[in-house]
């Protein structure tokens, strides 16, 4: 029986002792602050100033956020996390914003704060060299040759098919026809064309047709007629005149549109632009991206701190 109640006394005195440090953990954490260095958890609600458009939130469904929304525990969130104001972040976190780390140095786990972001301390300004004249009239060629065997990247090839890239099977190049996997070496995959007579296929150029199929080459000729309008995906234009062996096209865009950038003297420009401007020569766009010049709004609250080499 004595044994029995030490036993008793004994479970007692470790579950509370482990009460009590589980408690001081925890309050240890909830006194803990954002320093430099740390690794930070947050969820947030961003948004640009002057018009309230929220750009970005770590709100799952995020279709119906608005800048009102609330951060509490009646929504689904994908937090984001931060190496605070370190100069290499630790793995599977980030750097963001000079000013968004700014306002967490000193937060505590479950601390919320609305934190306005000006352009120096943001996404910056403008830079002019980013905005880019496109020559409005360009020419391509009225007749293309496809090798019915050829290589390709595997992984230019694995972005445009359907199906295993395995040796010995038939897969589907999207939006053209099947093709046979013979080889793969070295990053390149040999494959062999089944195309279709009279189809018409997508291409960098715009839609042509096949007019040829021999045991070599697959003989190909742009679809379209002059006035008609086409989009590549890589930009809209319109047929100006079909020559005999090329084909006269104009860029077919309005101020406001969007625009793929595609070009290599501009690889540190956004991805997009804008046009803003259109003379029959040329057209303007804007490559910057489109929050440089704005100040954003982010309403911000801290999850979880954690503490380097903790």
């Amino acid at each position: 029986m004595k044994k029995m109640i030490y036993s008793m006394i004994l479970i007692t005195f470790i579950f509370i002792a482990g009460c009590v440090s589980e408690n001081k953990e925890n309050k240890k954490q909830s006194e803990e602050v954002v320093e430099p260095g740390d690794i930070v958890e947050i969820n947030y609600i961003a948004w640009e100033k002057d018009s309230g458009v929220v750009f970005e939130t770590s709100i799952k469904d995020d279709a119906n956020v608005t800048k009102e929304t609330e951060l509490d525990d009646s929504h689904k969130y994908r937090p984001m996390k931060i190496t605070v104001k370190a100069a290499n972040p630790a793995p599977g976190t980030i750097r963001t914003l000079p000013g968004l780390e700014d306002a967490l140095i000193g937060m505590k786990v479950g601390e919320e704060k609305i934190v306005e972001i000006p352009p120096e301390k943001g996404y910056g300004y403008p830079d002019k060299n980013q905005i880019k004249k496109i020559k409005r009239n360009e020419e391509i060629p009225r007749y293309m040759k496809v090798h019915t065997v050829e290589k390709m990247d595997y992984q230019t090839l694995k972005g445009i098919v359907k199906g295993d890239i395995k040796v010995g099977n038939t897969v589907e190049l999207v939006g053209w026809w099947d093709v046979d996997i013979l080889s793969i070496e070295n990053g390149k995959v040999e494959i062999r064309h089944h195309p279709i007579m009279d189809k018409v296929v997508q291409t960098n150029y715009g839609p042509y047709k096949v007019t040829e199929i021999t045991e070599d080459v697959i003989n190909l000729e742009f679809a379209l007629k002059e006035g008609e309008k086409f989009n590549t995906g890589s930009f809209k234009a319109i047929v100006s005149k079909i020559e005999d062996e090329k084909v006269l096209i104009k860029l077919d865009y309005r101020v406001g549109e969007g625009v793929r950038n595609t070009l290599p003297e501009c690889s540190e420009c956004f991805t997009f632009g804008v046009v803003t401007e259109v003379t029959d020569e040329y057209i303007t766009v804007d490559f910057n991206f489109p929050l440089k010049g704005k100040t954003v709004v982010f309403k911000v609250k801290i999850v979880s701190i954690e503490k380097p080499g903790s």
